[in-house]
């Protein structure tokens, strides 16, 4: 009995499905569209509660399948991707296992929004566990808000096609007839199948198996098809009247065609149109008339042998009702029995719901713990990559603390070394400009020797013409010059020597004068007396005081003018042995102790050379 009233729900489904096939077989799907939204998102069903699969830019061009309410289904682009699992792919990755559906996410909680053929190869993008990323097969669709996409307008008939029309409509109603005649044909068949069914059961019920409640079926039966054929033929009848509305409406829009037409091309051409459509819309007329009729005969006749048959079921049934009553119990026993067994599967249903609930939230808080651990991955690399910058950035300004020390010493020393070359300079400029004087002190003295000797020889001249009688003093003279000329030579080479000797006495006084500087120094710092006396230096011509001569000063350096020699000052050395420079023109290195009341410096003298 529940098979039965199964079948006929399924026999009523169907043809609800069939009229609604029907009904939206008139619209525009599919067709193309152009998105108007800036970005406008995918989704799994038509829903936004229903998950995100990825979006489309403005202006982006769409296929648009179907609609449902306020939502378009759309192809989808190579850009969105869906989850399959494991087993239904094989190791090529090609489906073979069905269904294979693509969900939105790794896990049958993730809703379902298409499905892959048997056969067809996937691209496998990630794995995860027991599940594949593939991109989309390129008849999978998903969902987009219809208020973010225009679809395209058809375009406007020209007018040759305009007479064409008219014959269209009619094919297309005769097309729709002949549908709708074979979906009544096939309504009619499944309810002779299920009277077919429900007889069967009665004749097994008036052997005493379920008789009472299969002729209730086979009554429910027969009114189920009787209804299904008044039904039917009420929607002939619909259809009849609907297909003369449509060919009133087609001749209405052919006259309005044909009068365009004929503004719109020549007058022969536009008669001949007229002619050929008023021809077909005459001969659709004809056939939807005759159609009509057919479907309203035959319907009325599949009504007439629908009540008839009604009745002879009813008296049947009056018969077997004894019986069914009998069988009642029998047949509420056996409810009970499937009730409990009905109980049994739901509960194991149950079971499995649960089982698979508490699995989708295992996958859901491991996809969790996952993500989390990701997280925190990249929280410790941001915080070791920042600590890294920090490091960096304090190396970099040490560095840079460092290289401006670096530069600033370098330029100290750049300036120390530009300070000492400056001074080295000067000094070399002062010491070349000293060496000048000495030079012109030398010239100037070599000079006035020159000019000494001129007025000796001139006086040795006065002196030899005046003593030019006395031989003898002649005599001595030459002899004399004689003698000065060796005694010269000699003195000349002790000259040289005592240069010699005076460089090493100069570097043993100089020597001599440190120690006893560092040891003056050191008495003075002891005693509070004063240091030595400060280094001078002059040049003129060494002269012997002779019998003037005290332990003080032997000698005096002379300048030696046209006048005669001029005093600088009075010579005294302990290491030196002033007797080889005297006539010398010398340049003289020593201490200035001039004592108190004394004209002229005196000079302790610790180096002494020849001018050039």
């Amino acid at each position: 009995m529940q098979k039965t009233w199964f079948s006929l729900f399924l026999l009523s489904a169907w043809l609800f499905s069939a009229s609604w096939l029907a009904a939206q077989a008139e619209s525009s799907f599919p067709g193309m569209g152009t998105v108007t939204g800036s970005q406008v998102n995918i989704r799994a069903r038509p829903g936004t509660s229903f998950e995100n699969l990825g979006s489309f830019n403005q202006g982006t061009r769409l296929m648009v399948v179907s609609r449902l309410e306020d939502w378009y289904e759309v192809r989808l682009p190579e850009t969105v991707h869906g989850w399959v699992t494991a087993d239904t792919l094989d190791e090529n990755n090609v489906v073979q296992k069905e269904p294979c559906r693509l969900h939105a996410g790794p896990g049958l909680v993730f809703s379902a929004f298409a499905k892959a053929g048997k056969g067809v190869k996937l691209e496998v993008l990630e794995v995860l566990e027991n599940w594949r990323r593939v991109k989309v097969p390129p008849e999978a669709t998903a969902w987009v808000n219809a208020a973010y996409v225009a679809l395209d307008q058809p375009a406007e008939p020209t007018a040759t096609a305009a007479a064409e029309q008219p014959a269209a409509e009619a094919a297309k109603w005769a097309a729709e007839k002949a549908r709708q005649e074979a979906e009544l044909a096939k309504a009619k068949a499944e309810a002779d199948r299920i009277a077919a069914l429900a007889k069967a059961e009665a004749e097994r019920a008036a052997q005493g198996k379920h008789a009472a409640a299969e002729a209730e079926t086979k009554r429910q039966a027969a009114e189920l098809q009787a209804k299904m054929q008044a039904e039917a033929a009420a929607k002939a009848k619909e259809a009849a009247k609907e297909a003369e509305a449509k060919r009133i409406e087609a001749e209405r829009l052919a006259r309005e065609q044909a009068d365009a037409a004929a503004k719109a091309v020549q007058a022969a051409n536009a008669a001949e149109i007229v002619k050929a459509a008023e021809e077909k819309r005459l001969a659709a007329e004809l056939k939807a008339k005759e159609d009509a009729i057919a479907a309203a005969k035959e319907a009325e006749e599949l009504r007439l042998a629908a009540e008839k048959k009604l009745k002879e079921e009813e008296t049947k049934a009056v018969e077997a009702a004894k019986a069914a009553e009998a069988a009642r119990l029998a047949a509420e026993q056996k409810v009970k029995e499937e009730k409990a067994k009905a109980a049994e599967a739901a509960k194991a249903a149950e079971a499995a719901r649960l089982a698979a609930e508490k699995k989708a939230k295992e996958e859901e808080a491991k996809a969790i713990a996952i993500a989390k651990a990701a997280e925190e991955a990249r929280l410790a690399a941001e915080q070791k990559a920042k600590e890294e910058e920090t490091r960096r950035l304090a190396a970099e300004q040490k560095l840079k603390e460092e290289a401006e020390k670096a530069e600033a010493k370098a330029k100290e020393a750049e300036a120390a070394r530009l300070a000492a070359e400056e001074a080295r300079r000067a000094a070399e400029q002062k010491a070349k400009e000293e060496e000048a004087r000495l030079k012109a002190a030398a010239k100037e003295a070599e000079e006035r020797r020159l000019a000494a000797e001129q007025k000796i020889k001139e006086e040795e001249a006065k002196a030899a013409a005046a003593v030019k009688a006395a031989e003898e003093a002649a005599t001595r003279r030459a002899a004399a010059e004689a003698a000065r000329l060796e005694q010269e030579k000699k003195a000349r080479a002790e000259a040289e020597a005592a240069e010699l000797k005076a460089k090493e006495e100069a570097a043993k006084a100089k020597e001599e004068e440190e120690r006893l500087a560092k040891e003056a120094a050191a008495r003075s710092k002891a005693v509070g007396e004063p240091g030595l006396p400060k280094m001078a230096q002059h040049s003129g011509r060494v002269i012997s005081l002779q019998r003037n001569a005290t332990p003080e000063a032997t000698h005096v350096l002379c300048e030696v003018t046209n006048r005669g020699p001029v005093p600088i000052c009075y010579l005294r050395s302990q290491h030196l042995d002033l007797n080889q420079w005297e006539g010398a023109d010398v340049i003289v290195t020593g201490r200035d102790v001039k004592p108190p009341a004394w004209r002229l410096p005196l000079i302790h003298v610790l180096g002494i050379q020849k001018t050039q």
